[in-house]
């Protein structure tokens, strides 16, 4: 990928890439800072506000730009997990 914003056409062609990179970029963090077995006790709603914090002070680092969408689905499947 060339860096830039991808077009509303390949947005949705490119999604599943897009969710792919953005888990290999968030989820060794998320792991790192969310012990998972105290992580497991937690209300899920507590989880999805911890993970929220994690993934959006990543995109405010600059380490990966997450589109919402994108960023909801993250959420989503690392609290699944």
């Amino acid at each position: 990928m060339d860096g830039g914003f991808l077009s509303e056409n390949n947005l949705a062609r490119d999604a599943g890439i897009a969710l792919a990179e953005a888990l290999d970029v968030v989820r060794p963090i998320v792991t790192a800072r969310l012990d998972p077995a105290v992580a497991r006790r937690m209300p899920r709603r507590d989880i999805a506000g911890e993970v929220e914090k994690i993934v959006t002070e990543i995109g405010l680092r600059g380490r990966v730009a997450i589109g919402e969408d994108i960023r909801r689905d993250v959420i989503t499947q690392l609290i699944e997990e």
